[in-house]
């Protein structure tokens, strides 16, 4: 905590050139103070790990159960709720573990002219030597399935790209390269992290290799498309063939009924003969008669 009014005894402060006291009680301290990422909560202190790690290189917490003990990372996100189990302020040896606001700051008077220490513990207080740390990367980081030179192997590899291919198969598309590239790049993380990975998109750096597949609705709908279209050419064909069909019929009812009006003039004709022969059969059949009667005569 800086107040403007206190001026520095140098223009940076070292450990040689702590801040004087305020004059004013209303007015802030000035502390210096070295922080330090450790992963191991016995490991020693070493200044220069702070330009190693950052932020981001708290991880989570490691837990364990049972014994020997088994290791797992929580999947929650530290908080500042979490602020004692990776963060622990020491003075020298000793803890800075006040058990009230009046009592830490009296500490901090008391000993403004020290440099605190932070120390940060990468994955949480419960790792505490290098055999819990070798054990918790074994279980926890390291590939499961290691190749000689301790990289993951290829069984793992293959495993990782299926894991892929059926989480994404359906909204991308690449060659089996692009695959293989994205699983090496999960693998490179610590092996809690995998599942996690495996659900979310190409990284990046990775997503121009990858191209867009039609989604399951997409293709229902082209497929739909193609049904119809398929449907609409086979209806107008139909109507094509019914068409013709129905000018052939036309063609046949004419000439049926001109055949028809041809019979009916026959049939006319017909009857006009008969009607005219009908005398004539009368008086053939009478001289008939009268022949026979005369050849009887004669006889």
């Amino acid at each position: 905590m800086n107040d403007a009014t206190t001026p520095p005894a140098h223009r940076y402060n070292t450990r040689s050139s702590p801040s004087p006291p305020p004059p004013h009680a209303n007015q802030l301290y000035r502390f210096r103070a070295d922080v330090i990422v450790k992963e191991t909560v016995y490991g020693r202190d070493h200044n220069e790990r702070i330009f190693e790690f950052s932020r981001a290189n708290i991880v989570s917490m490691a837990n364990y159960t049972s014994d020997p003990r088994e290791w797992s990372v929580s999947t929650d996100v530290p908080t500042v709720l979490d602020f004692e189990s990776f963060i622990t302020i020491k003075m020298g040896r000793n803890q800075f573990k006040p058990t009230s606001i009046t009592q830490a700051h009296q500490y901090l008077v008391d000993y403004v002219e020290r440099v605190f220490t932070v120390v940060i513990f990468k994955w949480g207080n419960k790792i505490n030597s290098a055999a819990d740390l070798q054990e918790f990367n074994r279980q926890c980081v390291a590939p499961q399935n290691q190749d000689r030179a301790g990289a993951a192997a290829e069984a793992l590899h293959q495993q990782t790209v299926q894991e892929l291919k059926t989480q994404w198969n359906g909204f991308y598309t690449a060659y089996e390269s692009t695959w293989r590239m994205w699983a090496a790049h999960i693998l490179k993380r610590p092996t809690h992290e995998d599942d996690v990975l495996v659900t979310r998109p190409p990284p990046v750096h990775m997503i121009h290799l990858f191209e867009s597949a039609p989604n399951s609705a997409q293709t229902r709908n082209e497929s739909l498309q193609r049904s119809l279209t398929l449907a609409q050419d086979v209806v107008d064909s139909c109507l094509e063939d019914i068409n013709v069909l129905m000018k052939d019929a036309e063609t046949l009812v004419l000439r049926a009924k001109s055949c028809f009006e041809m019979l009916q003039a026959k049939k006319s004709i017909i009857g006009s003969f008969t009607r005219e022969l009908a005398p004539y059969n009368s008086h053939l059949e009478d001289a008939e008669h009268d022949e026979e009667q005369s050849e009887s005569e004669l006889s």
